[in-house]
């Protein structure tokens, strides 16, 4: 390959690098906060009648009728649920990994991937605001949680990923 095309090509792939990050994969996000904890999938049907209820409920389009829940447990003990959701933030994916303690209580977030410019990225601190918060929590973008500026749509789009973990938990059969 002649060094003139090796040039154009790097040139090329450069700024998608700049874009592209995945920061910790699903299955290590588990592992790291479930441990050795058993996972095993509960699948949720939304029918049109749940996505309009939650629909109308939580102010926004809800994009999928099919969400798969981890559920961690050890010793038929519940530790806890995870659900991973991705959605375009402007013109790329976002993936987000939303924990949940035993009652349905944020316990923690991951960032799993992030394809739009980092500048556009959530902070730690920032996804942090969202931990120990319940269904009872608002969590409304600019008013229960602050937008981050120059990330807005980053913003609200982590807080629909949140609040509509917490609406889904309604389908988990929690006792």
């Amino acid at each position: 390959m002649n060094y003139k095309l090796k040039i154009l090509l790097t040139l090329l792939m450069f700024p998608l690098s700049l874009f592209s990050k995945v920061f910790i994969t699903p299955e290590e996000a588990i592992k790291d906060t479930f441990k050795n904890a058993t996972i095993e999938k509960k699948r949720i049907y939304l029918t049109e009648n749940d996505v309009k209820s939650m629909e109308q409920e939580l102010g926004f389009k809800i994009k999928h009728q099919f969400y798969s829940f981890y559920v961690a447990k050890e010793n038929n003990k519940t530790l806890g649920y995870a659900i991973l959701h991705t959605d375009v933030v402007r013109t790329r994916e976002m993936s987000v990994m939303v924990v949940l303690d035993p009652e349905i209580k944020i316990k923690n977030l991951y960032l799993i991937s992030f394809y739009e410019p980092l500048e556009y990225k959530p902070s730690d601190r920032w996804l942090g605001l969202f931990i120990s918060k319940s269904k009872e929590d608002a969590l409304t973008p600019g008013i229960d949680i602050p937008i981050v500026s120059g990330a807005t749509l980053t913003s609200r789009t982590v807080s629909e990923m949140v609040r509509l973990t917490l609406k889904l938990s309604k389908f988990l059969d929690v006792k």
